[in-house]
C-alpha cells in the first residue's frame, strides 16, 4: 500500500490508495480531500445559417435570387421567400434560415413575419420579427425542435403582413431522431502556463509534475512527474526515490450522459511493479479509483480511460462533480526516467434517449395577508439523470424557494404573479400562475338536523344533518351528542337506544370562526313484540 493525497483547499494531504493493473479486480479507493471548484463545460457551437445565396457583393438582398415563384403585382405589393431551401434540426436541436422579402410598386410599409403549420414541440423566432419600412429586407428564422418533438417531415408556412397585404412562401422542415452529441469537456496540449487550472501536490521526496520540453508528443511541451520539485530533477531523470506526485482536474460534470472517457498519450520508463503511473476518477473528490502502468513500453503510447470502465466499483455517468487524475508513485529501489503526459482531451456524449421534463404548478385563487398559502409542485423526467430542482418565485420580494411544494405567507393585499422552474438533467421546465391577496371576506355558516321524532329501542335511528359554509377557510365539521352518553363526528349518524323515554340531542357545526347548533327531542318507545301461534 501507498501513501496518496487528498485535496484541502487548493493542497494536498496524504491519505491511503490502492490501484490495480488494468483487467484485475475492482480497485479500492485512494482518498483526496474537498478542492477548489475549478469548472470546465463543452459548449456545443450553434447550427450554421445556410448560405441564403441572397446577398450580393454590397451586402444587400438579392431579389432575383428567391427561389418561391411570387409574382409581384403592378401596384404596391411585396413577396417573401425563404431561399435557403429545406431545413432539418434533431429532436433537442434547432435550425435556422435566412427570409427574405422585396417590394414593387412603390410598396412602403412594415412587414410583420409569422409561421403557421408548426408541429407539436416545435418552436419558431424571427429575427427581425418586424421588416422596416418601406418592407425589403431579411430576418433569420430559428424552428427549435423539443426532444418530444414527432419524428416526420412536415411543410411550415411563413407569413409576412403589411399594409393589410398578406404574403407567404412555405419551408420543408425535418425533425430527425435525437442522435448522440460528442462535447469535449477539456483538452490540454500542455502548452500553457502549467500547473493553470490543473490542482498539483506530492509527499515524500520534493518533487511534484511540471512542465517539461525533455519529451512531447505534439508541440513542444507536456508535463513529466518530476517537472517541478527542489532540488530540480534533471532533464531525461531519473525521478527521485519515494516521490508521490499527483495532478488533478476537476469537477466537471457527466450528468445526463450516455458515455464519457479521458484520451491521453503518454510516455513511461519506471521499474517494473514497484514504480507506477497511475490514471485514476473521483466522483465526490474523496475516492479515487483507477488503474496503474509500469515498466519501458517503447516510445509514446495511448491512454484511454472510460468513466464508465466495468472494473469501477462506481460508474461516474450520471455524477455533478467528476474529477480526474494522474499520479506517479516511486519507491526507493531503481528509479528511471519516469512518466510524461500529453495531448489530453476529456469527453462526454449526450446521447442515448433525450430527457425530457414536464411539470404542474398550483396555488389556490385566493389568500389572506399573513395567512400561509399552500403551493404545490410537481416534476415528471423520462431519460435524465441528476436530482429534481425546484426554484419558487413568488412575485413579492421574498426569497426564492427550492421546496417542490412550500408554504408562503404574503404580508400585503394585492395580485402576485408567481413562477414554478422544475429542472432536471439539464432541461427545464417553467409554469406560472397568479394569487389575489386581499382581507379574508366574512364567515357565514348555516345548518340543518333531520331527526325523527320518536323511535323504538332494538332499532337504530338515522340521524341527518346539513351545512354550507361560504368565506370560512375550512370545510364543516359535525359533533352529535345523542342524548345518552353516545356521540358521532360525521354528518349522518345511526344509533341504537337500549332504553326507552325521552331522549335530547344537539348537533354543533363548526366552520372558520363560526358555530351553528340544532337540538330536539325523540322519543324512544317500547317496540313491539308479536307472537304468532297456529291452530292444529
Amino acid at each position: 500500500m501507498r501513501t496518496g493525497f487528498a485535496f484541502v483547499g487548493a493542497a494536498l494531504v496524504g491519505l491511503a490508495g490502492v490501484v490495480v493493473e488494468a483487467g484485475g479486480v475492482a480497485p479500492a479507493p485512494k482518498a483526496l480531500g474537498p478542492s477548489d471548484k475549478v469548472v470546465v463545460t463543452g459548449n456545443v457551437a450553434p447550427p450554421a445559417r445556410p448560405d441564403s445565396g441572397l446577398s450580393n457583393a454590397a451586402g444587400l438582398v438579392d431579389v432575383s435570387a428567391m427561389t418561391d415563384s411570387q409574382t409581384l403585382a403592378s401596384g404596391p405589393d411585396f413577396a417573401v421567400a425563404v431561399p435557403g431551401g429545406a431545413m432539418t434540426a434533431a429532436q433537442g436541436a434547432s435550425a435556422a434560415t435566412v427570409v427574405a422579402t422585396a417590394v414593387s410598386g412603390g410598396f412602403n410599409a412594415a412587414i410583420a413575419l409569422s409561421v403557421s403549420g408548426l408541429p407539436a414541440g416545435v418552436s419558431a423566432t424571427f429575427a427581425p420579427a418586424t421588416i422596416a419600412a418601406p418592407g425589403a429586407g431579411s430576418a433569420t428564422l430559428t424552428l427549435a425542435a423539443s426532444a418530444a418533438a414527432p419524428i416526420g417531415t412536415y411543410t411550415v408556412t411563413v407569413v409576412g403582413t403589411g399594409a393589410a397585404t398578406i404574403r407567404s412562401a412555405t419551408v420543408s422542415f425535418t425533425v430527425a431522431p435525437y442522435l448522440p452529441v460528442p462535447v469535449t469537456i477539456y483538452s490540454d496540449g500542455f502548452e500553457g502556463a502549467f500547473p493553470g487550472v490543473w490542482h498539483v501536490r506530492h509527499s515524500g521526496a520534493n518533487a511534484w509534475w511540471g512542465s517539461s520540453t525533455y519529451r512531447a508528443f505534439a508541440g513542444t511541451h507536456s508535463v513529466y512527474c518530476a517537472g517541478s520539485g527542489s532540488p530540480a530533477t534533471p532533464a531525461g531523470g531519473p525521478y527521485p526515490a519515494n516521490m508521490s506526485g499527483w495532478m488533478a482536474y476537476g469537477p466537471f460534470s457527466l450528468e445526463n450522459v450516455s458515455a464519457a472517457e479521458a484520451t491521453f498519450k503518454y510516455w513511461l520508463k519506471s521499474q517494473a511493479t514497484n514504480d507506477t503511473f497511475q490514471f485514476m476518477v473521483s466522483i465526490d473528490g474523496l475516492h479515487f479509483w483507477g488503474f496503474k502502468k509500469s515498466g519501458s513500453p517503447s516510445g509514446w503510447q495511448s491512454g484511454t480511460f472510460n468513466f464508465d470502465d466495468a472494473l469501477l466499483p462506481t460508474s461516474a455517468l450520471g455524477q455533478p462533480a467528476v474529477y480526474f487524475a494522474f499520479i506517479f508513485e516511486s519507491d526507493g529501489a531503481t528509479q528511471l526516467e519516469g512518466a510524461y503526459v500529453d495531448a489530453l482531451t476529456i469527453t462526454k456524449t449526450v446521447g442515448g434517449t433525450p430527457c425530457v421534463v414536464t411539470c404542474t404548478a398550483a396555488s389556490p385563487a385566493w389568500g389572506a395577508p399573513g395567512s400561509p398559502v399552500q403551493f404545490t409542485g410537481t416534476i415528471n423526467a423520462a431519460s435524465c439523470s441528476g436530482s429534481p430542482a425546484f426554484a419558487w418565485s413568488f412575485a413579492d420580494a421574498s426569497p426564492q424557494s427550492t421546496v417542490p411544494s412550500p408554504a408562503h405567507a404574503y404580508a400585503s393585499v394585492g395580485t402576485y404573479a408567481w413562477q414554478m422552474t422544475a429542472s432536471m438533467g439539464g432541461q427545464s421546465c417553467v409554469k406560472n400562475g397568479s394569487i389575489a391577496v386581499s382581507a379574508p371576506p366574512a364567515c357565514t355558516l348555516s345548518c340543518n338536523a333531520t331527526v325523527p321524532a320518536a323511535w323504538t329501542t332494538r332499532t337504530p335511528v338515522q340521524f341527518h344533518a346539513a351545512a354550507i359554509a361560504t368565506g370560512c377557510g375550512s370545510s364543516p365539521a359535525f359533533a352529535w351528542d345523542l342524548g345518552d352518553g353516545a356521540h358521532a363526528a360525521t354528518a349522518d349518524a345511526a344509533h341504537t337506544y337500549a332504553t326507552m323515554g325521552p331522549r335530547d340531542w344537539t348537533l354543533t357545526v363548526t366552520a372558520g370562526t363560526e358555530t351553528c347548533s340544532k337540538s330536539g327531542t325523540v322519543a324512544i318507545g317500547q317496540a313491539v313484540r308479536r307472537n304468532l301461534s297456529r291452530s292444529h
